[in-house]
């Protein structure tokens, strides 16, 4: 199994950072994605959205899917919350902090990765 280890367990905040809120489900489009379904959506996220070292990733999941989410991506925050659009309801109550100079939400329903810069 690939782990993916993101970013560090101690951050400095400082400009410059982003933080990334995915919802994990909808990525590879299953309610509840394996281990591998995981670790592919997460390489290939990383291959098109610019990921800075000190930046937050922030993942929405389901409970049924937390110990494959959790064994596959290290070092993120992990919020789960059930029933229907659970995670994206935990992502979107999700607030940044005045440290985070951009955000990134992905989700499959936006079609594409949309990267929103603070000024």
């Amino acid at each position: 199994m690939q782990q993916m280890r993101i970013g560090a367990a101690m951050r400095s905040l400082r400009n410059g950072r982003a933080i990334h809120l995915l919802d994990i489900e909808n990525l590879p489009a299953s309610p509840s994605p394996t281990a591998a379904e995981v670790a592919q959506t997460m390489t290939e996220y990383l291959q098109r959205v610019p990921v800075g070292p000190l930046d937050q990733f922030v993942v929405g999941v389901n409970p049924r899917s937390l110990v494959e989410v959790g064994r596959v991506i290290l070092g993120a925050q992990i919020l789960t919350r059930s029933g229907p659009d659970g995670a994206d309801s935990v992502l979107t109550e999700t607030t940044a902090s005045t440290c985070i100079s951009s955000v990134s939400l992905s989700a499959r329903e936006t079609a594409t990765s949309a990267i929103w810069s603070r000024g």
